[in-house]
């Protein structure tokens, strides 16, 4: 297997010699003072990562459309689930608690900043939040997380269900797991699988199945009516 991402960003950590670290993509951009900014917060709250808002440029119908991310500064496990913690480039990682976790894992092929979250989270990293965008995200077409392959699919949306299968397991075991958060984790996941499911239906299905996921009458009812008129209008959302 070629070495990826993960990979080298474990080689630039091993050499890096700075306190905090700036992992980057190459469609990505920073603002001049997205660095010192995050610095400032970071060490006015002794953070571990700074979680940091951003902007994403997607393409869609052949237009460029920008939106406003900003991370979920409430409860942190819901954060984690839904994928609300920033993105690698938009949050700063302090170079200690990176490595204190054994950095990247390099086996993983996507979800591997919320993977590495996850673990820092769990060995009690403490997290800052920058609500102001610094980052702009170039999202293209052929990029991991807008992959139209299948099985490319089916492999990026695996990493994520396990990912939160394990973020669920720890939650029970240290016994986290509210109500509330089993019934949040439930609706996390099964939105992000229905809206595939016009891309690769037999796997979202046996997924749901699977896992067991209930979801209030409305929420189907709603997805039903959603897909209703994306199937009229030739837009999978």
């Amino acid at each position: 297997m070629i070495p990826g991402a993960p990979a080298a960003r474990n080689k630039g950590l091993k050499y890096a010699k700075g306190e905090w670290i700036q992992f980057m993509d190459s469609d990505d951009e920073l603002y001049p003072d997205k660095i010192e900014k995050q610095i400032e917060i970071a060490e006015n709250g002794s953070y571990d990562i700074i979680s940091g808002a951003y902007y994403l440029n997607k393409l869609v119908d052949g237009k460029v459309v920008n939106s406003l991310k900003l991370p979920r500064n409430t409860n942190i496990w819901e954060s984690l689930i839904s994928s609300k913690l920033g993105i690698t480039s938009a949050n700063l990682w302090r170079k200690e608690a990176v490595l204190a976790v054994g950095g990247w894992d390099e086996n993983l092929t996507s979800s591997q900043e919320y993977d590495m979250l996850f673990r820092m989270i769990v060995a009690n990293a403490v997290i800052g939040f920058d609500m102001v965008p610094r980052t702009i995200i170039y999202s293209l077409e052929n990029s991991v997380s807008n992959s139209l392959n299948k099985q490319r699919l089916i492999r990026i949306l695996e990493n994520r269900v396990s990912l939160r299968l394990r973020i669920k397991q720890h939650l029970s075991n240290e016994g986290l797991l509210t109500i509330h958060l089993a019934q949040f984790w439930d609706l996390y996941l099964y939105d992000h699988l229905i809206k595939r499911k016009l891309l690769v239906p037999e796997y979202v299905f046996r997924r749901l199945n699977e896992l067991a996921i209930r979801v209030p009458l409305k929420v189907v009812m709603k997805q039903k009516a959603k897909f209703f008129l994306q199937r009229i209008f030739g837009k999978l959302g």
